[in-house]
């Protein structure tokens, strides 16, 4: 639905209380001019197959921005790679979403650029992350801080104002947003990408993706070179049987011959897995086809962390031998796997108990074979108490 008074279209309203807050508080500042304009909630299917969930995309004179909410509480530090929250005394450490949000402009791009409206039109999306929450304090520095935006806030006690989204959405004010001399869009260009949305069919963000006899609930991972994304799914009839669902995507360009070798290397997959018999290493279900490709489910645990991020958390509590065997367990997991594809060892993911660390649980990490790329993986919590730790993705 779209506002009244503003050029706001609301594809879906968000089913979580705090992102629909955040998604409010950007709606009530937004300038109500011919020339802002914004789509909320929405998902789209990129060309690479893909499947891309957007907060808000707003079109402007300063820029168009495609914004991902975060609406953590508590303190924030990290790095441009990784940010770890702490609040009242749990840590919890995710990639820097901007990083995520970097690629979904790309893959909007992408598809917009194909469309009629942008046949001689050059299109450029730039990502921002909102902190919503009012209990947000960031400690990031130098490039950690690009595209990172809070609340606006004033103080007319103090007389000081904080910038925050509205700053960017309206002046650019934000880490890492190059200035221009002019504003760098136009009145044809948002008309333009008016245009490309209707064009491109974009969808209202989906509350149930079904494949098979299981939900997609949460993405966890999304493979940098397109070959795979990792969700997080629940059976629909009973909620706590839980997989992690492993969706082998296809792209529009694949031919019938490439689309046969994805297909392939997912049944590879099952079987290899089938064959083996490890702690470290997961079983799957055979593969299912669907809308979006292949996928395969996963026997894991949700509540799990990946190997990079606990170590960032708990490591400097662990002893070295224990930090030590982590890997070597892993290692274990990942030759067998290796010997039966005949591969070399490319991933590692873990997950681990919350008493581990006191009890002297074993914490074994699973090193995950999967597109060449040396990307750890996992990131969920609270963490349950467990003597094996096993993750695929």
């Amino acid at each position: 639905m779209a506002s009244s008074d503003k050029h706001w279209k609301t594809m879906a309203r968000s089913q979580f209380p705090w992102e629909q807050e955040a998604l409010d508080f950007i709606h009530e500042r937004f300038p109500a001019q011919d020339n802002y304009r914004a789509w909320a909630n929405f998902e789209f299917i990129a060309d690479d197959g893909s499947i891309n969930e957007v907060d808000v995309l707003v079109a402007c004179p300063q820029g168009i921005f495609l914004i991902e909410i975060k609406s953590n509480p508590g303190h924030l530090w990290g790095d441009a790679q990784d940010w770890t929250w702490h609040y009242e005394g749990r840590r919890k450490t995710v990639e820097n979403p901007l990083i995520l949000a970097n690629r979904k402009c790309k893959r909007l791009k992408s598809l917009l650029s194909r469309q009629k409206a942008f046949r001689d039109g050059n299109l450029f999306i730039e990502p921002l992350v909102f902190l919503s929450h009012a209990e947000a304090k960031s400690h990031l520095t130098g490039n950690a801080t690009f595209g990172v935006t809070f609340r606006d806030s004033e103080n007319p006690a103090e007389k000081t104002t904080r910038p925050g989204i509205m700053a960017a959405i309206r002046r650019r004010e934000c880490p890492g947003l190059r200035q221009h001399d002019a504003p760098p869009v136009n009145r044809p260009l948002i008309k333009a990408i008016t245009q490309a949305m209707e064009q491109a069919g974009i969808k209202p963000s989906q509350k149930t993706r079904k494949v098979g006899d299981f939900i997609l609930d949460d993405l966890v991972f999304d493979s940098p070179t397109g070959l795979y994304q990792d969700w997080l799914a629940h059976h629909v009839s009973h909620s706590s049987t839980r997989r992690c669902a492993r969706n082998y995507m296809l792209s529009r360009q694949l031919t019938g011959e490439d689309r046969e070798i994805t297909e392939k290397a997912a049944a590879r997959e099952f079987q290899i897995l089938e064959r083996l018999d490890h702690p470290a290493i997961l079983k799957a279900d055979p593969p299912t086809e669907c809308e979006y490709g292949p996928v395969l489910f996963f026997r894991r645990d949700a509540e799990s962390v990946r190997l990079d991020h606990f170590l960032r958390e708990e490591g400097d509590s662990l002893p070295v031998d224990q930090r030590l065997d982590m890997i070597a367990s892993g290692c274990r997991g990942d030759f067998l796997r290796a010997r039966q594809e005949n591969h070399p060892p490319q991933f590692v993911a873990a997950k681990h108990p919350s008493e581990a660390r006191q009890q002297g649980a074993p914490i074994d990490p699973d090193f995950q074979l999967a597109d060449g790329c040396a990307d750890f993986r996992n990131q969920h919590h609270p963490r349950p108490h467990s003597d094996v730790a096993d993750s695929p993705c």
